[in-house]
C-alpha cells in the first residue's frame, strides 16, 4: 500500500512539473489539488491577443511564419505566466487568456491590463529578434473584457477542456 501512495505522490509531482512549465507554478499547484469545475458562474477577465495582418504575412512569407508564431507565442506566454493568467486557447495567430479562471485571482482585471501592457513591451523585444533574423516585424491587437461567464470542464474520458460561455 505504501508503494502505491509513493507512486501517486511521484505522479502528482510530475504532473505539477509539466503544468508549471505551461501555466506557472501557482496555477499548476492549484489545478493539481482542485477537483473538476462542474459548472459555475464566475466573473472573469478575458484578454484577447492577435497578430495584425497575419494572412498577408503568411501569403508573402510562407513557411517562415511557423518560426514567427513560435517566437510570438513563446514571448507572450511568458508574460501571461508573469501576470497569473491562464491561456485558454491559441487559434492560429491569436490567443485567449483567462484571469480568475480556472484559478481564483483577486484584481483579475488589473492583472489583465498589466499583462496587455507588458505584452506591448515584449513585442518590442520580439521584433528586435525578428529583425535580426531578417523576418518581418509584427504588430498586434489586444482586447479585454470583464464579465460573468459559465465556467466548467467539458469533454470525454480521453480529453477535457475548459468551457467558457461569455454572457
Amino acid at each position: 500500500m505504501h508503494e502505491k501512495v509513493e507512486k501517486a505522490k511521484e505522479e502528482t509531482k510530475n504532473i505539477r512539473g509539466i503544468l508549471s512549465k505551461h501555466l506557472g507554478k501557482d496555477i499548476a499547484t492549484e489545478l493539481v489539488t482542485k477537483k473538476d469545475i462542474r459548472g459555475e458562474r464566475r466573473v472573469v477577465t478575458v484578454l484577447f491577443v492577435d497578430i495584425r495582418g497575419f494572412s498577408t504575412i503568411t501569403e508573402e512569407h510562407g513557411p517562415i511564419v511557423v518560426d514567427m508564431l513560435n517566437l510570438f507565442f513563446s514571448h507572450m506566454s511568458k508574460v501571461v505566466q508573469e501576470h497569473k493568467g491562464t491561456i485558454n486557447k491559441m487559434m492560429g495567430d491569436a490567443m485567449m487568456v483567462l484571469f480568475n479562471a480556472p484559478v481564483p485571482l483577486t484584481h483579475h482585471a488589473l492583472h489583465a491590463v498589466q499583462a496587455a501592457l507588458s505584452m506591448k513591451h515584449e513585442l518590442i523585444l520580439l521584433n528586435e529578434k525578428l529583425k535580426a533574423k531578417n523576418l518581418p516585424t509584427i504588430t498586434m491587437g489586444t482586447g479585454i473584457h470583464t464579465g460573468e461567464v459559465v465556467l466548467g470542464n467539458v469533454g470525454g474520458a480521453e480529453w477535457n477542456t475548459l468551457l467558457l460561455a461569455i454572457q
